[in-house]
């Protein structure tokens, strides 16, 4: 009580009304008493969003035999935040949970129990009723990896996939129906747009667009995949350089194109990088290199421009471009890096996806 006191006595020194200080710890870990140190990250958004702040990061600690820890609240928590709790593996950070918190809110997360729990919040009781739904499909996808048994993890997907669309037609006023929808096929558009506006209303409703504009562009994915196929006519677009000249794909007349969809982020694009300038050096007469940069800040997408010096057309798809009308939905990329070969006439000649050296021999058989 002395500590609430406290906390009362400098909120009301600046200003601030004792009932509006968010005073209550923003979340508490729980896990089984462990003999190692025990290493969480925490990382926030806004509530529409799912990619996190890298420079808004905190950390919390175990140590041997503790079994909770304390996140306490800073100036970002004054906010409704979309919060990623990761914990510290020797294979590198996992994903704990995705959690919503008001301010004033204490969200208690309990990795003691099989599943985790999460409470503190209506918003989070219900997300949590919606994710146990799932329990017996994602125990059977869990068993089926220890014991590598593919048939059985394919029909464990297609059992938590189920699970999850039964859910959201029984529950359609269910915030935490939101959260299943990134389970959802393409193919079950009408199964999100069963969703009412009263489950949209709590701090994940945003991300009901989101979810629904994804399975939007993934079916258009599926249209335009059979659109870009060898022989058919390369879909035209207009896209910004380094220097901010928009050019577009209908420009480059006379040679073949190669678009390459990469990003700065993608290890075996990267690594591609040097075998691209050797070939470029060879086929420059004859082939226009494009690469289109995806998923990149602007800022990430400059840096390698300047760390990697390639000095084909470089070109920058806006990762704020909604989903549905982005480069990579227009050409169906879903790997990366994709490349196309374009004729003059125009028409698509190959596509291939992921990094291979054997790719630029396709240009040996080309006139």
């Amino acid at each position: 009580m002395k500590i609430f006191a406290i906390a009362a006595a400098v909120a009301a020194a600046l200003g601030i009304s004792a009932q509006a200080a968010d005073v209550n710890p923003v979340m508490v870990v729980k896990t089984a008493a462990s003999p190692d140190t025990i290493k969480f990250l925490v990382m926030t958004t806004a509530p529409d969003e799912l990619k996190p702040d890298p420079e808004n990061r905190r950390q919390l600690t175990l140590l041997p035999g503790q079994t909770e820890a304390v996140l306490s609240p800073g100036e970002t928590d004054e906010e409704p935040l979309h919060y990623l709790l990761y914990q510290q593996t020797p294979r590198g950070m996992r994903n704990v949970g995705d959690i919503y918190r008001a301010p004033g809110q204490t969200i208690t997360i309990d990795l003691s129990t099989n599943p985790a729990s999460v409470s503190g919040s209506p918003l989070m009781d219900n997300i949590n009723t919606a994710r146990e739904s799932l329990a017996p499909g994602m125990n059977a996808i869990s068993e089926a990896v220890k014991a590598r048994d593919e048939e059985a993890y394919n029909k464990a997907v297609e059992q938590t996939r189920k699970a999850a669309v039964d859910f959201i037609r029984s529950n359609p006023s269910n915030p935490g129906s939101i959260e299943l929808m990134n389970l959802l096929s393409s193919d079950e558009i009408n199964v999100a747009e069963m969703i009412k506006p009263e489950a949209k209303e709590d701090i994940n409703g945003p991300m009901y667009d989101y979810y629904l504009n994804r399975l939007k562009a993934e079916q258009q994915r599926k249209i335009q995949a059979e659109k870009v196929a060898p022989g058919k006519p390369a879909p035209d677009f207009t896209l910004p350089d380094a220097d901010g000249k928009m050019v577009s794909l209908s420009s480059l007349k006379g040679k073949y194109v190669m678009l390459d969809f990469w990003g700065s982020w993608c290890g075996w694009c990267i690594k591609g990088i040097p075998q691209m300038k050797e070939q470029y050096e060879r086929l420059k007469d004859k082939v226009y290199f494009v690469s289109i940069a995806c998923n990149d800040s602007k800022q990430a997408w400059t840096a390698a421009l300047e760390k990697y010096e390639m000095p084909w057309i470089q070109l920058w798809s806006d990762p704020d471009t909604p989903a549905a009308e982005s480069v990579m939905t227009l050409y169906a990329v879903e790997g990366f890096p994709t490349k196309f070969i374009i004729g003059p006439d125009g028409n698509i000649v190959n596509k291939v996806v992921g990094e291979d050296p054997s790719f630029y021999d396709l240009f040996d058989n080309l006139k």
